[in-house]
């Protein structure tokens, strides 16, 4: 703690309590090993930040281009509602608001009591880069078959 760090430093490094002979000799032993670990240790966090703000930062951006994308179907468009919609396309299924947005915006509609993409969902979902391999934009209302959300963000182009 703070008192181990003050100890080695001036008037405490010299008192007699701290018995400065003793002091010296563990302290010429400990230094260097905390120099070596310290500076490890901490380069190690920086570049674990440095990591993850740059891969925020990368998120950030293509979340915005996905929202520029998805308002051109859904103008009132949040982006909660576009969240929404890569759930989804993830999982078949979202938050019941949302439900209700992309439903009002036209991107999903309830067949048989099943919600499915339709015609500009399945283009949306194109356009965001999420579509299927063998993807036909012809197919209307093809129930969403997906990935987990974030493996559908890691194909987003």
């Amino acid at each position: 703690g703070a008192n181990g760090a003050r100890i080695r430093l001036a008037p405490q490094k010299d008192w007699e309590v701290n018995k400065p002979e003793q002091l010296k000799k563990v302290l010429g032993i400990l230094e260097p090993i905390a120099k070596e670990t310290g500076a490890s240790v901490a380069g190690a966090t920086t570049d674990q930040i440095l990591l993850r703000t740059q891969k925020a930062n990368l998120y950030a951006s293509e979340i915005g281009a996905l929202l520029g994308r998805f308002v051109r179907y859904a103008p009132d468009g949040a982006i909660s509602e576009l969240i929404g919609f890569l759930d989804f396309c993830a999982h078949g299924a979202a938050p019941p608001e949302v439900i209700t947005a992309v439903e009002t915006d036209g991107i999903i509609t309830q067949i048989d009591g099943n919600w499915m993409l339709t015609q500009d969902g399945v283009d949306l979902k194109a356009e965001l880069g999420l579509a299927e391999d063998g993807y036909r934009g012809a197919q209307v209302n093809v129930p969403s078959v997906g990935s987990q959300l974030e493996d559908l963000l890691e194909k987003m182009e």
